[in-house]
């Protein structure tokens, strides 16, 4: 992950941050349809909320503790392909989770997924604040 500015203003993929969170919204195509997520540079694994999961019709797969304590629990499952603008992966391992709904209720937006490390990681990522985009480049 990079903080720096990149030379070109036009590149990159466009977000906004949230007015009671200030979390960074980016729009995603996942299973070609499109979707409301937020980065999470903290978070290891991709997240997608229930309905977004029962909109692409995935098996909900193995039970899973979303934080070691039991408490809270999600399912691992496979997405078919996620696209970030020209970044794309296919077949990543994402986890079903109840967590967002309470999300979109404090963004008052409505927040399909959390774009975790399992995504972002392959990628240079060049977060621009100034001119609100997210770059995802090559590492090499």
């Amino acid at each position: 992950m990079d903080l720096e500015i990149p030379k070109s203003k036009s590149i990159g993929v466009p977000f906004t941050a949230g007015t009671n969170k200030p979390l960074i919204l980016v729009k995603v195509e996942a299973g070609g349809k499109p979707y409301n997520f937020v980065l999470d540079t903290g978070a290891s694994k991709t997240c997608i909320s229930k309905r977004c999961a029962e909109d692409l019709k995935l098996d909900t797969g193995q039970k899973i503790s979303l934080n070691g304590s039991g408490v809270m629990n999600g399912f691992r499952t496979t997405l078919p392909s996620l696209q970030v603008g020209t970044a794309i992966q296919r077949d990543l391992t994402v986890v079903v989770a109840d967590f967002l709904d309470s999300l979109s209720k404090e963004m008052e937006i409505q927040v399909d997924g959390v774009l975790g490390q399992n995504f972002w990681s392959n990628y240079k990522l060049t977060i621009d604040y100034p001119n609100k985009r997210l770059v995802f480049a090559d590492p090499n």
